[in-house]
């Protein structure tokens, strides 16, 4: 099972995607300290209450990162708490990283870190056949009310899935 280390807003985006059981199916999800305490501080919140229940049954995964290197790699390429964190664990662990943050995609790129986006989980579930074709579609039209995702993206996810089922 592929690990993958998880930021904020993917996991948020799942959850409320009611796509996060699926995607623990295929994937190891590992998140840092520091990005469950960002998902779970507002326990007000629906998807904030999920995360927070997952991580208390050990579904979801939280390990410790160094907080050192996480400062520094922070205010080196001036990245958020949690994006800092998620590039020095999955650098550590050699594991991918999952985000949507157009920062940490540029230094994870830099320090050649494979990453992915919560377009492409969704298409890889479809790939997986634990989504089908219209579901597929379905979650993607979802995704975008919830987060701002680039057109080009959502075409290119949509082409896959129709090609994928031809």
């Amino acid at each position: 099972m592929k690990r993958v280390i998880v930021d904020s807003a993917p996991l948020i985006l799942l959850t409320k995607l009611g796509l996060l059981d699926e995607a623990q199916k295929w994937f190891r999800l590992v998140i840092p300290q520091e990005v469950a305490e960002e998902t779970t501080f507002r326990r007000d919140l629906p998807d904030a209450r999920v995360i927070h229940e997952y991580i208390l049954k050990g579904i979801l995964h939280v390990e410790k990162c160094p907080k050192r290197q996480a400062a520094q790699l922070s205010q080196k390429w001036n990245l958020g708490t949690g994006e800092a964190a998620v590039l020095v664990m999955a650098i550590e662990k050699k594991a991918v990283v999952l985000t949507d943050d157009y920062a940490a995609m540029r230094v994870a790129k830099a320090y050649q870190v494979p990453f992915v986006t919560t377009v492409d989980v969704l298409v890889e579930l479809h790939y997986k056949k634990a989504l089908s074709r219209e579901l597929a579609r379905s979650k993607l039209m979802e995704l975008q009310k919830h987060a701002w995702i680039s057109p080009r993206f959502i075409d290119t996810a949509l082409i896959k899935i129709e090609e994928e089922g031809a």
